[in-house]
């Protein structure tokens, strides 16, 4: 059973890659994006040829935020799917889900590696003057843990908020909120990404 729910994981994840290709979600928010930016840096990040450091920074580290909020909903859509029958009717096979859960998120690391999104700094905070705090590298573990504790404490609405803030903060520093009411717009088409992945790999 839990070789089972290995390979679902790592089909999910695969799922998930195509699906953000198809959709063409990732050209979508930067396209969007660029439009609102005043940052002439970035102008340019759509374009597969680019070299400039700041763009591809944006690509990169946006194509990294669709992956992993993606993943995470995937991952809490388990329950659904991991279901046993008895003679009392249908339950969740918590033990299932979890192993699920954990294989995902192992996935989902390989998968960032693969991408190289490891080598690219995530922002650490920006204070009420625009100034950027300490930055560390682009880690899924880390933004994995930051979902699931919002939803855990707060609700899944507010991982919806979180996803649109670390969007647009990769266009945006001091002014990042300005930015937020679009992409929080992206996260209807994410889910759905999420949603025909569990689908995809359960039906």
């Amino acid at each position: 059973m839990k070789r089972d729910f290995d390979r679902s994981a790592k089909a999910s994840i695969d799922f998930i890659n195509k699906g953000i290709q198809a959709s063409k979600l990732l050209e979508t928010i930067l396209t969007s994006l660029v439009e609102l930016s005043s940052d002439s840096s970035v102008k340019n990040v759509a374009d597969v040829e680019m070299d400039d450091e700041r763009a591809i920074h944006v690509f990169n580290k946006t194509h990294f935020e669709i992956l992993c909020f993606a993943s995470y909903w995937t991952s809490s859509l388990i329950s659904r799917y991991a279901v046993s029958s008895s003679l009392f009717g249908k339950k969740v096979d918590i033990e299932g889900a979890q192993y699920f859960y954990k294989c995902i998120h192992q996935y989902l690391i390989q998968s960032c590696e693969l991408h190289n999104f490891g080598k690219f700094n995530d922002i650490g905070f920006v204070n009420s003057s625009g100034i950027v705090g300490p930055t560390e590298k682009l880690s899924s573990e880390k933004r994995l843990l930051q979902y699931e504790k919002l939803a855990t404490d707060r609700s899944n609405t507010d991982t919806l908020q979180l996803y649109a803030k670390h969007l647009a903060m990769t266009f945006a520093l001091g002014d990042y909120a300005v930015f937020e009411p679009l992409t929080l717009t992206f996260a209807e088409p994410t889910i759905k990404i999420a949603e025909i992945t569990m689908r995809g790999v359960f039906t």
